[in-house]
């Protein structure tokens, strides 16, 4: 962050000096002195929007790095709202493992999907919590100031004792996104009989924002 930071301010700079170069009434006065060694302020408002810039560039960059664009809320399946933001506090729905051609990883974790493939198609729920949130808060990223819990349900056979690790794909997504410091989180990984659509993988979360 702190190298985005110099990379902006620089470009401001350099955009100053270039313009005390410029010939007419924009440029070349005699009497402009270029800010080539001035410093920033800390915490003035050039400072936290040069901050809030590389944070939110960060992230951006992440996603990008990792092929993932994320989607915009689609229309609920039954009775409810994607997320409901209280206070400080968002809550999102219920995320299943929807792709933009449809649903996907139909069946049971232990029985027609290994664990790996279980574990992918939580990584896809997260992207789609990741999603409801982008959208939750006005599409800046960097207004989650933390994962606070995640709850996944895994629709999988009787017998079939690796919930847990499933849904570290959705925990993986989240903290390889936001990093650890805001997408660390509490959570439960709980074994289902069937989830909606007879999807394998379904995952909720709740964050804190800014």
């Amino acid at each position: 962050m702190a190298t985005a930071v110099a990379n902006f301010a620089q470009l401001f700079n350099n955009a100053i000096l270039t313009r005390a170069s410029l010939p007419g009434k924009h440029g070349g006065n005699k009497g402009f002195r270029p800010c080539r060694h001035r410093q920033i302020a800390p915490h003035s408002p050039i400072d936290r929007s040069l901050k809030e810039y590389a944070m939110t560039t960060e992230i951006e960059e992440r996603l990008a790095a990792l092929g993932i664009e994320l989607p915009s809320p689609g229309k609920p399946g039954a009775n409810y709202v994607p997320f409901v933001v209280t206070g400080n506090l968002v809550f999102v729905s219920g995320q299943v493992p929807m792709a933009p051609d449809g649903v996907k990883f139909v069946g049971k974790v232990g029985k027609d999907f290994s664990m790996e493939e279980g574990q992918q198609a939580a990584r896809l729920c997260a992207i789609n919590i990741l999603g409801m949130l982008k959208a939750a808060v006005g599409g800046d990223l960097d207004k989650i100031a933390r994962i606070v819990k995640v709850v996944g349900f895994v629709n999988a056979v009787p017998d079939f004792t690796d919930v847990h690790k499933v849904i570290n794909g959705a925990s993986d997504l989240i903290t390889d996104v936001l990093g650890d410091h805001v997408g660390k989180h509490s959570r439960s990984a709980i074994g289902m009989g069937t989830l909606p659509l007879g999807v394998a993988v379904e995952v909720e979360a709740v964050a804190e924002i800014l």
